[in-house]
C-alpha cells in the first residue's frame, strides 16, 4: 500500500545554513538528527521528447519522473548500491515506487535517456512525535551524465517539509513557527536548465 505524502519546499539563497538550522533546531515540534548528514547523487531519465521536465515547466497538476540514486561521496552510478526511484506528484501529494534488484533497474532503464545528474550534502531532522521530517539540502551541482563538469548552483539551500497526507492540519502549526516562505523548487529541471540539455 502507498502512503501519500506531501512536501513543502522553501528555497534561500545567500542565507547562511546555521541561521536555517536555527530555526528548526528552537521550533516547538522537538526537530532533532535524523540520520548523519550525507551526500545524495542522482541522475534522473526521461523521454527523447523530455516529456517530465515539459510536465514541470508547463506546471501539469499530475506529473511523473525517474530517477536513478545512490549515497556517498562516489559519484559513479553502477559501482554503488542503487535505487531506482519512480516519483509520482499530484499537486502538493505525491508518493515514491523505488525498485532495488540491481539487473531489473538496468531493464526498466533500457526505453529511457539519462539527461542530468546531480548531487548534494543533506541533513535530515525528524519532530519527536514523528511525524514532520525536514531535510535541507547544501552544496547542489549538476552535470550532464555524460562528461565530467560539474555546475555548482551558487549560495542556494533547498529545505524541505515532508509529512503523511493525514497531517495537513497540524503541518499548518508547523509552518507558522519556521516562517519560511514556500516555494517551488525542481532540482531535475534546474539541472536541465544548468547543464543545457535541451540544445
Amino acid at each position: 500500500m502507498k502512503q501519500n505524502r506531501y512536501e513543502y519546499k522553501f528555497v534561500f539563497y545567500e542565507v547562511d545554513i546555521y541561521s536555517i538550522l536555527q530555526k528548526i533546531l528552537i521550533h516547538p515540534a522537538s526537530f532533532n538528527p535524523l540520520f548523519t548528514p550525507r551526500w545524495i547523487n542522482n541522475i534522473y531519465y526521461d523521454t527523447v521528447a523530455l516529456s517530465s521536465f515539459k510536465e514541470n515547466v508547463d506546471g501539469v497538476n499530475t506529473r511523473k519522473k525517474y530517477r536513478l540514486r545512490w549515497y556517498g561521496e562516489d559519484t559513479q552510478p553502477f559501482q554503488n548500491a542503487m535505487v531506482l526511484e519512480s516519483k509520482h506528484k499530484e499537486n502538493l501529494e505525491g508518493y515514491k515506487v523505488i525498485v532495488t534488484d540491481q539487473d531489473f533497474i538496468k531493464t526498466l532503464l533500457i526505453p529511457l535517456n539519462a539527461t542530468v545528474q546531480n548531487r548534494y550534502f543533506r541533513h535530515y531532522y525528524i519532530s519527536t512525535d514523528g511525524k514532520f521530517r525536514v531535510t535541507i539540502d547544501e552544496k547542489i551541482e549538476h552535470k550532464s551524465p555524460f562528461n565530467h563538469h560539474w555546475i555548482p548552483e551558487q549560495y542556494k539551500l533547498v529545505v524541505e517539509l515532508k509529512f503523511d497526507k493525514t497531517e495537513v492540519d497540524e503541518s499548518k502549526w508547523i509552518l507558522d513557527h519556521l516562517k519560511f516562505r514556500q516555494s517551488k523548487n525542481s532540482k531535475y529541471a534546474s539541472g536541465i536548465e544548468l547543464v543545457g540539455a535541451l540544445i
